[in-house]
């Protein structure tokens, strides 16, 4: 739940900087207002369901410097999210969504680095030691190379047409 509320507040921040009049304008500014509310509650599900299952979550985030600094500064840059959105900012928020999001994954994920997963009953699987072999790393990044030669100019198609789409529109309403 944690995770589509943060992606439902990416992507209302995001999209305010794409509404083409001032109606969607604002109706992106509320979205992004409902979402922050469910991203906060959800989050505080997460520590919830952590203390349920006997997972000392919080003392993984907040028992380190590193982790409670990325919180702070996180909750600090809500406030800051707050008023630009409310002065319906577009730039700015983006910006504070990114970094929202990366201080989030920083306090996360500070405490277990490399591990990747944290396992309850289990070994951990770390970003250093727990690869797939060498044949197999090498096989996917040829395909990630090559299918990127496909995809990248498809998406840039797609985007560059909705672009041109959403002008063509907004100027033949004006």
């Amino acid at each position: 739940m944690f995770t589509m509320a943060l992606c439902g507040y990416l992507a209302s921040v995001y999209s305010i900087g794409e509404a083409d009049n001032e109606e969607d304008k604002r109706y992106f500014i509320r979205k992004t207002q409902l979402m922050t509310v469910i991203a906060f509650i959800a989050g505080g599900l997460v520590f919830l369901a952590a203390s349920v299952e006997e997972i000392p979550l919080a003392q993984w985030i907040f028992g380190n410097v590193v982790g409670t600094g990325a919180v702070l500064l996180a909750t600090i840059s809500l406030g800051v999210m707050a008023y630009a959105v409310s002065k319906e900012k577009t730039v700015l928020p983006r910006l504070l969504a990114g970094f929202q999001v990366t201080m989030i994954l920083l306090a996360i994920g500070y405490r277990h680095f490399p591990d990747f997963v944290v396992m309850k009953d289990a070994p951990n699987l770390s970003l250093l030691k727990d690869q797939a072999p060498a044949a197999t790393m090498n096989a996917l990044g040829w395909a990630l190379l090559l299918g990127s030669l496909f995809i990248l100019p498809a998406l840039y198609y797609l985007y560059y047409s909705f672009q041109h789409e959403a002008k063509d529109h907004s100027e033949a309403a004006a």
